[in-house]
């Protein structure tokens, strides 16, 4: 009997991993890439932008703020244009306003004209992310789900240390603008490369029923060793819902693992935000050169990448949240341990600084994958987006947090030991998260069976 339709996830699921897929794996982390370097090269640059302002440093908390602002509306409100019209034109349209408020930057005049740039280029940044995580989980087969949305957001620590090596390249009064010129110029380079060769989510085609001839095309090359013939049906056991997506997101059992995940996401970018905003800041307090400060940043956003890439295998061999609980609880510990290796002549600093990125930005990957499987196809995007977007409460807390406490002249060690808290915190959520999704999928097996059914309609336990 003739085959008339073809499940696209099963068809993803069941072949090796092929070109079209590793294309658009490595296109999306070039896209995290621009990311890690625009958000890096604002902290590298601002006391020279303060000079040319002839502004006090201290101003630029401001414009951290309004940038990390930027990112949290950018996640809430493209997250759901993604799940409505695509994820890649969501993500060509970010692009286009990072290279477009980047290359304005630095015509800025004024701190007032500077703030509103950066919180336009924040818009991108906060918008492209959920669609290049739910686009490469799309594109992967379950058994590697986390392991390459791991290495395509390790695109972002890659971002960041290349910006620091482009900063130590560039000298005099123009270095800071320079900086922007080519984190600028490159977007506008990579766009035209996104059009032609990133392709759109087959499961989001299917899910979304838009041209059925568009996803048999990109079947065929993800599986060139199957004939599909003409009239053959793409079909996805995720259809596209009726609800409104943002309020789907505390339906069908998702309501309490959806406010775990948001509480895991602000608490993990608190003390993410933190390190890498305030550790320069914070070294050259403990009496390190500058020099020495910037090279501790690039060994913890070099940690990062490599606890991404570890802990993102972890998840797809075995998805334990007690082992993520686990991995929190000893980034809880890396940060507290910073508190009595912050001297100049303490040899486990680097090491230690090394272990807190590891397990910080590792732990945000991973809980990145989680959340894009977590939700169906046509709510992905919207799930990730929103889980960011409140999660950019922490990138905003963390920095003020830092800010505030430094002004009250706290000590080196008091400010590792409470920015240890909310890692702690996660460690516990992340329990609470593993019951609750143990306890929604049994609930969602009884009411597979007919008894199940039953018993749901009339109130009564299955």
């Amino acid at each position: 009997m003739r085959t008339t339709s073809v499940d696209v996830a099963d068809v993803i699921d069941r072949i090796p991993v092929g070109q079209l897929q590793i294309i658009t794996v490595v296109l999306c982390g070039i896209v995290a890439i621009l990311d890690g370097f625009d958000n890096f090269a604002i902290a590298l640059v601002a006391p020279q932008m303060a000079h040319s302002f002839n502004v006090a440093v201290s101003s630029f908390g401001a414009v951290f703020g309004v940038n990390a602002f930027g990112l949290m509306l950018g996640a809430l409100a493209f997250g759901p244009i993604a799940d409505r019209f695509g994820r890649k034109p969501v993500i060509l349209a970010s692009v286009f306003l990072i290279g477009l408020f980047s290359l304005l930057t630095p015509f800025t005049g004024s701190i007032q004209v500077l703030l509103a740039t950066r919180f336009l280029a924040g818009l991108g940044m906060g918008g492209v992310m959920p669609s290049i995580i739910a686009l490469t989980a799309e594109y992967a087969p379950k058994r590697l789900r986390a392991t390459l949305v791991t290495v395509m957001f390790a695109g972002i620590p890659v971002g960041a240390m290349i910006a620091g090596s482009v900063r130590t390249q560039l000298l005099g009064e123009f270095a800071w603008r320079n900086m922007f010129y080519v984190g600028g110029a490159i977007p506008f380079l990579l766009l035209p490369v996104l059009v032609a060769f990133l392709p759109e989510s087959v499961r989001y085609l299917v899910a979304r029923r838009i041209a059925p001839e568009r996803p048999l095309a990109i079947l065929r090359r993800l599986d060139r060793r199957t004939n599909y013939p003409d009239g053959i049906v793409c079909t996805h056991s995720e259809a596209a819902g009726a609800a409104t997506p943002i309020s789907r997101l505390f339906q069908d059992g998702r309501a309490r693992a959806t406010l775990l995940l948001w509480l895991i996401f602000v608490c993990n970018l608190l003390v993410w935000f933190f390190l890498t905003n305030w550790m320069p800041s914070i070294l050259q307090r403990a009496h390190f050169p500058v020099g020495r400060a910037v090279v501790a940043t690039i060994i913890l956003y070099g940690g990062g990448l490599a606890g991404g890439l570890a802990l993102g295998r972890m998840v797809d061999r075995k998805l334990s949240y007690r082992t993520l609980a686990l991995a929190y609880a000893a980034a809880a510990l890396c940060v507290a341990g910073l508190a009595f290796a912050a001297t100049p002549l303490q040899p486990a600093l680097l090491p230690m600084i090394f272990a807190a990125g590891f397990f910080v930005a590792g732990c945000q990957y991973c809980i990145n994958a989680i959340a894009a499987a977590f939700y169906p196809t046509d709510l992905r995007s919207t799930g990730v987006g929103w889980a960011l977007g409140v999660g950019r409460i922490g990138s905003i807390a963390g920095p003020a947090a830092g800010g505030a406490l430094i002004g009250m002249e706290w000590s080196i060690g008091q400010l590792f030991l409470v920015a240890a808290i909310p890692a702690l915190i996660a460690a516990i959520a992340a329990l609470l998260l593993g019951r609750s999704t143990a306890r929604a999928a049994a609930d969602r097996l009884a009411l597979a069976t007919p008894a199940g059914r039953l018993a749901q309609h009339y109130g009564g336990p299955a």
